[in-house]
């Protein structure tokens, strides 16, 4: 299936056809917190409502798991990533909560992974996919709720594989840790 481009455009209309029911229409998978899916490769799957839990896409050469908990189903994303990552695996992608940090390098304000994510929630994660040679890439989010931004916490994956999220910002992995964490960002307008 072949989705058509979301209108992420600003729009006052309260009459507006609901957002999962949308993504239903124009995904062949939808998936609501708390859950996971395995599917084949060409197939298109979103999920919406991140504020503050944590997302994740596993590309494999033949399929692509999706999933979407809460920061307390940290030991089913862990069970997830081992069991689903292997040197195959393309790449794994985290959607989760960012922070803005000042970079002292650039004298500006980049979002980062918030910590806990890091050093707590995804830690076995990050250590299981290191191991298995897979890279990591986080898509950070704002928890704060922008007016009008109907897409803010969605991620998707269309049939082509391709990654799509609101407004999201993207870097590779850090190292769990203890200390501060100081990544380089990009935005990436998807």
């Amino acid at each position: 299936m072949m989705i058509k481009a979301l209108d992420t455009a600003f729009s006052l209309n309260h009459n507006a056809e609901p957002l999962p029911d949308e993504l239903a229409r124009r995904f062949d998978v939808v998936i609501g917190m708390d859950e996971h899916r395995t599917v084949e490769k060409g197939t298109s799957i979103a999920t919406y409502g991140l504020g503050g839990c944590i997302g994740g896409y596993i590309d494999n050469p033949e399929t692509s798991t999706f999933f979407h908990y809460g920061p307390l189903g940290d030991e089913l994303i862990n069970l997830l990533v081992a069991r689903h990552c292997s040197e195959k695996t393309v790449k794994l992608h985290l959607f989760v909560p960012g922070e803005w940090e000042l970079n002292d390098t650039t004298e500006k304000y980049e979002q980062v992974p918030k910590a806990d994510y890091i050093n707590k929630f995804l830690a076995p994660a990050l250590q299981s996919g290191r191991e298995q040679g897979v890279e990591v890439e986080f898509h950070c989010y704002s928890e704060h709720l922008n007016f009008g931004d109907r897409y803010q916490g969605t991620a998707w994956v269309d049939a082509n594989g391709a990654v799509c999220n609101g407004g999201m910002f993207v870097a590779n992995a850090p190292e769990p840790s203890n200390a501060p964490l100081a990544i380089k960002l990009d935005y990436k307008n998807n």
